[in-house]
């Protein structure tokens, strides 16, 4: 955990007077400090678990009998002040972030950041736009759909008081530390980490503000921020993760026509989220829907040290070790680390000197003269690579006392502060040396790229240039449970405590069948979410040793060259089969085709793997899920939760048995759209219906994180 301070300066900079909503009872010459007459009543947690499942929704009272609001508290941490968040405030409080849609331009001046905001929220109408929970007015046109729209200013200041001045103290944490209730605070996140379909964490994460570190922009250097008075979308990805992040930014924000930072570096701002489908899987290989809106500049922090032109010292580069940083670093060849050790503990693990027993690393340090192994790096040589090729002192003695300037992530390698080298002719320099073509693969192959001849692990490892859609082939070998290559799992061994590996962001390719996979003839492999049910020993442990063609893109991942955003896949032998381009997976004997005269029965939905849409399934509605997870299902027609979802018809649960027989295992949760049908299936609206059997007609995808059925359109009741 960390913590910043704002400068208070700042404040004195800003009008005192638009500190105020309702309450601009300033007294001259002294500060009235203002206090909010409403407490709180409900964190932001609770309100969004109690209200996440509803499309639209006047916000009722807590408790209708008394007239009790729901009241909540938070400071603000979004800020409108140039331009790029437009008519958007964001508060939190120590469990959640909310967003609110208010029809006004310059918020800033009456909503500082870090003041705390009380609000009355009942009165006012909650929903979501584009699975962005937020809170704001009903907007009537639409079509004719009733959508959210953005609440009046003067409504919202009716609804609204500051509690005090604001708080500018910001505690960085990591998603799991515990929120600070006192002052503001920033959640430090990874790209591949952020949730992938709706559920507790995922409407808690959105309104948030959030950092990632290590991030670079697509197009640094070449594009603006955004062209004039035209939103757009730019990109950043992080070491060690496999997706890109949307950064949207205004044509009318102050900074527009700033040029993208070269570099590595720091971000930050409000992570919002915009997605028709939050299951869909992107084909840029961009997470599906999250959007961070920077508030200002201050929210990008490039440093353009470690570039070529201002290498890192070896001092500086082992300060930064294990941070998941990357960049240059200038030294001088002193030896390599002996044969048979794998982490150095003194001086006679390293050979100083141009002899050699090894050609898979060097040791380098901050002068030629250096036989001092605590003031020494390790920097690896990929097999096959044109480092290893030019670089390493068993074929290449004349290069001892050399310098070097070479780039890579920092991670500890052989036991020492290390230098993860990609290998390519283009991430190193040697004094004296002239690299050639920068690659003598052991036996590289001839492959193009294409699904018919796809390339090679080895050819993957020393490629110089990045490539869009490209296919390799390879064993599933392992997976990467952290942030470095130096971490990687050579096996299939569960581990909880790794959310890459529970979420299955990505696996290692290898060219060899376990057993025989290393680090020297594998890869890592970034995993977009719709194919990691399948490809991810997580999610799919029968994937393990499967010998698989994928297609991504040809980058750079976790410090070397790998393959991300993976889309498709082809599985050539074992694993359980299904490619990624293959048909739907046919239904066995007695489920159904999913037509009107044989409707699929719910295993075959249970079981199912693709999302189809248009399709007929039969059973028994038996009862609701009253609040945001499947395992809170209620099998029964009674309510005893005050759930909106039950009240207002949100869903049902259908199951192969009937009342009485029904549970988890053999049912499925069914969301009902908005309209009359919620007045016949919705068993709060109609309690007649339990215990029906029915058909419906709708999707089939992801419904409270498991197969469900979602978009119904038509029903049967058949008894």
């Amino acid at each position: 955990m960390k913590i910043k301070y704002i400068f208070q300066a700042l404040l004195a900079l800003l009008p005192m007077g638009a500190m105020t909503s309702c309450q601009n009872n300033f007294d001259d010459p002294g500060l009235v400090v203002p206090v909010a007459k409403n407490t709180a009543n409900t964190t932001i947690a609770e309100f969004k678990d109690k209200f996440a499942e509803e499309n639209m929704q006047l916000c009722p009272y807590k408790d209708e009998e008394a007239k009790t609001p729901y009241i909540v508290k938070g400071r603000v941490i979004s800020s409108d002040a140039t331009g790029n968040i437009y008519q958007t405030l964001c508060i939190q409080d120590e469990t959640s972030a909310m967003t609110f849609a208010i029809r006004r331009a310059g918020l800033y001046d009456y909503y500082h950041v870090g003041q705390e905001v009380v609000i009355d929220l009942t009165g006012l109408w909650v929903g979501k736009y584009n699975y962005l929970l937020q809170i704001g007015w009903l907007n009537e046109d639409n079509y004719g759909d009733p959508s959210m729209g953005r609440v009046d200013f003067n409504v919202f200041q009716q609804h609204s008081e500051l509690n005090g001045l604001p708080e500018t103290k910001v505690t960085y944490i990591t998603p799991q530390e515990s929120k600070p209730a006192d002052n503001m605070y920033c959640i430090v996140e990874n790209i591949d980490q952020l949730p992938s379909s709706p559920g507790e964490d995922f409407y808690n994460l959105q309104g948030q503000l959030v950092e990632f570190h290590n991030v670079k922009f697509e197009g640094a250097g070449e594009l603006p921020y955004a062209p004039y008075q035209e939103s757009v979308n730019r990109f950043i990805t992080q070491e060690g993760n496999s997706s890109k992040l949307t950064v949207r930014t205004s044509g009318y924000a102050t900074f527009y026509s700033d040029i993208l930072p070269e570099g590595t570096g720091t971000i930050r701002g409000i992570l919002s989220y915009y997605a028709s489908d939050p299951s869909y899987a992107t084909t840029d290989g961009s997470v599906n829907g999250w959007q961070l809106l920077i508030r200002s500049l201050d929210d990008v922090e490039f440093d353009q040290k470690g570039q070529k032109d201002d290498p890192f010292t070896i001092a500086e580069a082992t300060a930064l070790q294990e941070q998941s940083r990357q960049g240059w670093v200038k030294g001088f060849i002193v030896g390599s680390v002996k044969a048979g050790v794998t982490a150095v503990t003194s001086n006679s693990d390293i050979i100083f000197g141009e002899d050699a027993e090894m050609d898979n690393n060097l040791v380098i340090a901050a002068s030629a003269d250096v036989t001092d192994w605590s003031q020494c790096m390790a920097v690896s040589l990929p097999q096959g690579s044109a480092i290893r090729e030019y670089g390493n002192l068993l074929d290449n003695p004349a290069v001892y006392k050399k310098s070097i300037l070479v780039s890579g992530s920092f991670n500890t390698y052989l036991g020492l502060p290390g230098i993860q080298s990609t290998g390519a002719s283009d991430s190193f320099e040697i004094d004296g040396v002239e690299i050639g073509g920068g690659t003598t693969p052991i036996n590289p192959g001839t492959g193009d790229g294409t699904k018919d001849n796809p390339y090679t692990v080895e050819q993957i490892m020393t490629s110089t240039t990045d490539a869009a859609d490209v296919w390799v082939e390879g064993y599933v070998v392992g997976y990467v449970p952290a942030m470095t290559w130096s971490e990687a799992v050579f096996g299939n061994t569960p581990d909880s405590s790794s959310t890459n590996y529970t979420n299955g962001t990505n696996f290692v390719l290898s060219s060899q069948p376990v057993g025989s996979a290393v680090a020297d003839n594998s890869i890592p492999v970034g995993l977009s979410t719709g194919v990691r049910d399948k490809l991810a020993i997580s999610k799919n442990p029968s994937i393990y040793g499967a010998k698989v063609k994928v297609k991504g893109s040809l980058e750079k991942y976790f410090g070397l060259r790998g393959l991300k955003a993976v889309s498709e896949y082809e599985i050539i032998e074992g694993g359980n089969g299904g490619g990624g381009d293959t048909p739907v997976t046919p239904p066995a004997s007695g489920q159904g085709d999913g037509t009107e005269a044989n409707p699929f029965d719910i295993s075959y939905i249970q079981t199912s793997t693709d999302d189809v849409n248009g399709v007929w399934v039969e059973g028994y509605i038996v009862g609701f899920v009253p609040g945001m997870t499947w395992s809170e299902a209620v099998f029964g027609k009674e309510d005893t939760t005050g759930s909106t979802n039950f009240s207002n018809g949100t869903n049902c649960v259908l199951s192969s048995a009937g009342v009485g027989s029904a549970n988890l295992s053999n049912s499925i949760p069914v969301a009902i759209p908005i309209g009359d049908l919620r007045s016949v299936l919705g068993v709060g609206k109609n309690p007649g219906i339990y215990g029906k059997k029915v058909m419906l007609k709708g999707n089939i995808t992801k419904y409270f994180g498991q197969r469900g059925f979602k978009e119904v359109s038509e029903y049967k009741i058949l008894d």
